[in-house]
């Protein structure tokens, strides 16, 4: 059975940065997920939001240590956001003594809202160890249409 976490800074209702980020200035959304031990199909992680009119630009991921201990590790994750999970990262291994950090460059489209990351677990460890898993987001904030930067 899936089970949803939430990261410390998402349980506090951190605001999504972006009243005072200049217009085309690239700033970091980083949070820690706390601890993990399942790492089962469909498991998620809901990290803080991304502000109106982001531009995602860049993610990584970072596991604490080998979140799949096993001989022959299976866990992959995928991350985005509700309705487009793999918006940021496709299904890609992630976890495993040598997949400890994963990292993709990407440009999306200016997010319509501010909008919650989520990291989801499209395939199960085969052997699922405890640890946490570290996000960073690049983003810009795309000036609002008709706006003077």
């Amino acid at each position: 059975m899936a089970t949803a976490y939430t990261s410390p800074r998402a349980v506090k209702k951190f605001p999504a940065r972006a009243g005072n980020v200049a217009a085309g200035i690239t700033v970091n959304l980083y949070d820690v997920s706390g601890p993990v031990s399942t790492w089962a199909s469909g498991d998620t992680i809901t990290f803080p939001s991304l502000p109106q009119n982001a531009v995602v630009t860049g993610v990584r991921l970072l596991a604490s240590n080998a979140l799949d201990s096993g001989a022959s590790p299976a866990l992959h994750a995928e991350l985005g956001y509700a309705g487009a999970a793999s918006a940021f990262l496709a299904a890609t291994p992630f976890g495993a003594a040598s997949d400890l950090q994963v990292a993709a460059n990407l440009l999306t489209a200016p997010m319509a809202a501010d909008t919650p990351v989520v990291l989801t677990v499209s395939t199960a460890a085969a052997t699922a160890a405890a640890g946490s898993v570290a996000l960073v987001v690049e983003y810009f904030v795309e000036p609002a249409a008709g706006s003077n930067p």
